[in-house]
């Protein structure tokens, strides 16, 4: 997978890390079992969001939730990963019309069936939809770029980008305008070592491998989200480590052409910093949200484009928190933007957080809490308007046992 030791790797991988500091605290034991079933909706315990049950598929000892994109109010696709009881992870797809129903995702020809993930998932209609993440391959266990496409009916699997002189290559994000303008980023490993920030493009008929240059003294970069809000406009942000020490935030920006680095500044007293994710609702707005690992714990913060330079923005943590992340946001406009993520509390849980952008400040919104459960953590928002959005993430109900749930706000 991605050689970035500082950077925590996969989403999945920071999940089983809570969970297993959570037992460490001392964590209740063995929960009751979710039962599979499909998707209702447990009694509201927060203004505005709720709680909706997702479908863990059977024979399943685990599900993770990576991503949500919504093309309407009843039009949302989730992806996943599914651990097997034969502990292999495989992808799941999940289809939100008012109740959740799983969908079936094809196996990767040439993969072993050991590790494919899901990181991202992209819909820009209802009767299209674009996941991506990384599959394990037959040939010396290198890692290979995840595409598969949904046209309405039926889930296929794509080629993917494959930059050349690859050993290794990861997808971590995309974002589609149509079903014949895909970006999708991530990072890949050249035979002759080091990680490079990989971009890649499809029109519909294949995918091509865009150029972004490193950051000058970096030997390792990550591309981890992307936004294009217009045909010759994307950014994409993510991390890289300076050969000395260090790891680093990181935006560019497509112009049609080329990729261009932009600066972004980097919270002080600090030297282990991760952008996830990037929402742009306009050229000239962009907001990014990243985590901040300092000696204390983990630190959220976000950072905002304005159309000529990015600027930290201060984000509230909630009352008790002892460390925050928010790893997905999504902006309906440049003064509304929900970013989700997981909290630490007070009582040493770790609990969903949900904080939304009214374009002057952040403030935290109410996120219910899973019942009986003893870690419950947001990795992907998507939002229809300005009071729609739906959230998915997972739940550990005992004994590393973990199930995906959502979070929906409506009026």
């Amino acid at each position: 997978m991605s050689r970035f030791a500082a950077a925590a790797g996969h989403r999945r991988n920071r999940a089983l890390g809570a969970a297993a500091a959570a037992c460490a605290l001392g964590f209740a034991a063995a929960l009751a079992a979710v039962t599979p079933a499909t998707a209702g909706t447990h009694s509201l315990s927060a203004p505005r969001w709720s709680i909706s049950d997702m479908v863990t598929p059977t024979g399943s000892s685990s599900t993770f939730d990576f991503g949500v994109s919504c093309s309407a109010s009843q039009a949302c696709t989730a992806g996943a990963d599914e651990l097997t009881s034969g502990a292999q992870y495989l992808t799941v797809a999940e289809r939100w019309d008012g109740h959740w129903a799983l969908q079936k995702t094809p196996d990767v020809a040439g993969s072993t069936g050991d590790e494919d993930t899901v990181t991202g998932v992209s819909c820009p209609t209802g009767s299209d939809c674009v996941l991506v993440g990384t599959y394990e391959t037959t040939t010396d266990d290198d890692i290979g770029g995840l595409v598969e496409r949904w046209n309405g009916s039926d889930w296929t699997v794509e080629d993917g980008p494959a930059p050349a002189g690859a050993e290794d290559v990861d997808l971590n994000g995309v974002t589609c305008s149509s079903a014949g303008d895909c970006t999708a980023v991530g990072e890949y490993n050249p035979t002759s070592g080091g990680q490079i920030a990989l971009a890649a493009r499809s029109d519909g008929s294949g995918w091509q491998v865009q150029t972004v240059k490193d950051p000058k003294g970096s030997d390792v970069a990550q591309l981890h989200g992307v936004s294009c809000p217009a045909a010759k406009v994307c950014t994409a942000v993510g991390t890289y480590a300076k050969a000395g020490g260090g790891n680093y935030s990181v935006a560019y920006r497509w112009n049609g052409s080329t990729w261009k680095l932009e600066k972004t500044p980097n919270p002080r007293h600090s030297n282990d910093i991760v952008l996830w994710s990037v929402s742009c609702a306009s050229a000239k707005a962009c907001m990014a949200v990243g985590s901040d690992e300092v000696t204390t714990g983990t630190l959220m913060f976000t950072e905002r484009w304005n159309g000529s330079s990015w600027a930290l923005q201060k984000v509230p943590a909630p009352s008790g928190s002892k460390g925050s992340t928010l790893v997905s946001v999504d902006c309906v406009s440049a003064r509304d933007c929900v970013a989700v993520g997981q909290n630490d509390n007070r009582s040493d849980a770790v609990v969903p957080l949900i904080e939304r952008w009214n374009g002057k400040s952040w403030k935290v919104a109410a996120a219910p809490e899973p019942a009986h459960v003893t870690v419950a953590y947001l990795d992907g928002v998507s939002c229809v308007s300005a009071s729609t959005c739906v959230a998915v993430g997972t739940e550990d109900t005992g004994e590393v046992d973990y199930h995906p749930f959502a979070e929906i706000e409506r009026k």
